[in-house]
This record gives structure tokens, C-alpha cells and sequence, in this order.
């Protein structure tokens, strides 16, 4: 997981105001204006044409997402944290303006109790931006080199296990 966060709801409100304003433009010139033949008849369509930040935008959201309130959208797209099992890697940037650092409390808190996570957090790198060269996320490598350590610790496990049952039953 890079750059992401838990508490939906908390990422949104302390959201930057100008970050929070270009993002529901975006959502608009690449959602809504993309579907416009679809939408403009819909009575949510001028509610989201004029919402002024990423949380107003999201308080109409619910109905174009069929959820029935925006509590339960909120809850829907924000993850819990008791659920994955899988190895995990958190990267983080503090200075993310969408999933500010401030938030990663819950990413450090999962991975002190949970063996198969690990939580990076470095001071810079925006929202995604983990660039040592011209189109190279540092992330990517880090990650992957992450999920194969993990992996090959599986295969050696299964191997054990496999090696254990070919020696037959119990030996006397």
C-alpha cells in the first residue's frame, strides 16, 4: 500500500483546502465529464457540478454510489484494519497532502502487532512520488524486494511441510 490511508473520513477533512479543491476537479473532468450523456439528467448531477472541495463533493457521492447514506459510504472505502493477513508494506510520505502523515498512526499501530507488516514513513515524497530517477519508484523496488522475501519464506515452509509428510507416519 503506498500512500494510503485508513480513515477515510479523517484523510478528507484535514485535507489540504486547495489539494482539496483540484481533487474533486479531477474527479469532475474525469468521472462526471466523461459521463456526462449518462449523468446530467441525474438529480445528483448539480449538487457534484458544484460542490467546492473533495469533501462536499463526497457528501453527494453516496447517491450516484447507490450506498444509503454517506456514513456508509465513508465506511465502505475506508479499510479495517483487522482484516489482511497477507505480508503488507506501508510507505508514507509525512508531506502526502491527501493521506497526510499525521494519519499514519493507524499504519504503525497495525504493524507493531501484526508480523507479516512493515510501516516506511520518510519525511518527503508527496502523495506517490517515490522517484530516484526518471520514472523509478524507490516503492515499487522496495516492495517487491519486500513480498519476494516473504514469498520465498513461504516456499521454504512449504517445502518443510512437504519434506515432513514424505517421511511417512511416526517413527517408533
Amino acid at each position: 500500500a503506498i500512500s494510503c490511508g485508513f480513515d477515510f473520513r479523517g484523510c478528507i477533512e484535514a485535507m489540504n483546502t486547495t489539494v482539496s479543491a483540484a481533487l474533486a476537479n479531477m474527479v469532475r473532468r474525469f468521472f462526471m465529464f466523461r459521463n456526462k450523456s449518462l449523468l446530467e439528467d441525474q438529480p445528483f448531477w448539480k449538487p457534484l457540478l458544484e460542490a467546492k472541495d473533495l469533501k462536499e463533493f463526497i457528501s453527494h457521492m453516496h447517491n450516484v454510489t447507490g450506498h444509503k447514506s454517506e456514513e456508509e459510504y465513508y465506511d465502505e472505502h475506508s479499510a479495517d484494519l483487522q482484516k489482511p493477513t497477507a505480508p503488507v508494506m506501508f510507505i508514507n510520505a509525512y508531506d502526502d497532502p491527501v493521506f497526510h502523515g499525521s494519519f499514519t498512526f493507524q499504519h504503525e499501530k497495525f504493524a507493531e502487532v501484526n508480523p507479516n507488516a512493515v510501516f516506511v514513513q520518510v519525511n518527503k515524497g508527496g502523495h506517490m512520488t517515490f522517484y530516484t530517477g526518471i520514472a523509478h519508484l524507490w516503492a515499487v523496488e522496495v516492495g517487491m524486494q519486500f513480498l519476494m522475501a516473504h514469498h520465498e519464506e513461504w516456499l521454504l515452509q512449504q517445502a518443510q511441510k512437504s519434506q515432513e509428510g514424505s517421511e511417512g507416519g511416526p517413527k517408533a
